[in-house]
């Protein structure tokens, strides 16, 4: 089966934000309903694993595809499409050690389902700690994995594994026509690159709305242009 349209949205400081009273807003979730009701898929790209972002939405949102873990993992309409990379242990262990001497920091695994590990989040204090992380992590294991700076965290993911790929695998396996996006931050850029039209929240930094072909003041806005494009 062929879909018309599709909506991804960033999650962190798109459609999720925690600095809110009410961090998912009841208006995005109405116009998400509605924009599935007409036969249109809605999904998720995130940097975070999916039950993660499920336990975070609970029952609101049904989520038609998700690209998780930075782009490691992709999941299809009721798990009948999952794409899951890993980074081998040995390789992690190695990172894990590096980054705690030289660092003095910890890393979180994100371990799918399948025992997989997916990607290694760390956390420093600073964005100027992370980008510097990042480089280093980068320049170190530039043959097996991308490591992603966003704000004071950095993702580790296999390489190859970025969220605009994800994407564009939803997109041929369903045969989605037009694919839409919505989104924050630079660390969406990637997704954008994924996308056929993409927007950016008002809210956002500077260069993701530099990139977006329109700024919206909300996820319900952007839904409401995919419908009416």
């Amino acid at each position: 089966m062929a879909y018309k349209k599709a909506m991804v949205a960033d999650f962190d400081g798109t459609l999720y934000r925690p600095e809110q009273e009410v961090p998912i807003r009841p208006e995005d979730v109405e116009a998400i309903r509605a924009f599935q009701s007409k036969g249109y898929l809605f999904g998720v790209c995130s940097g975070r694993m999916l039950k993660e972002i499920r336990k975070l939405t609970g029952d609101q949102i049904h989520f038609d595809f998700a690209v998780t873990s930075s782009g490691a993992c992709v999941y299809g309409l009721d798990a009948s499409f999952e794409i899951h990379n890993e980074i081998d242990r040995i390789r992690t262990e190695d990172i894990l050690e590096y980054v705690e001497r030289h660092y003095r920091l910890e890393g979180n695994l994100h371990i799918a389902d399948n025992r997989q590990i997916t990607d290694i989040s760390f956390h420093p204090e600073t964005e100027e700690e992370a980008e510097r992380l990042a480089h280093d992590l980068q320049g170190r294991y530039f043959s097996f994995i991308e490591a992603i700076p966003s704000s004071t965290s950095v993702n580790v993911i296999p390489l190859g594994s970025v969220k605009g790929l994800g994407i564009r695998n939803i997109q041929r396996h369903y045969g989605i026509e037009t694919m839409y996006s919505v989104a924050d931050s630079v660390s969406a850029l990637s997704m954008f690159r994924g996308a056929d039209k993409n927007y950016a929240v008002s809210w956002g930094e500077d260069d993701i709305i530099d990139d977006a072909d329109q700024v919206v003041d909300s996820v319900a806005e952007a839904l409401k242009l995919a419908e009416e494009d």
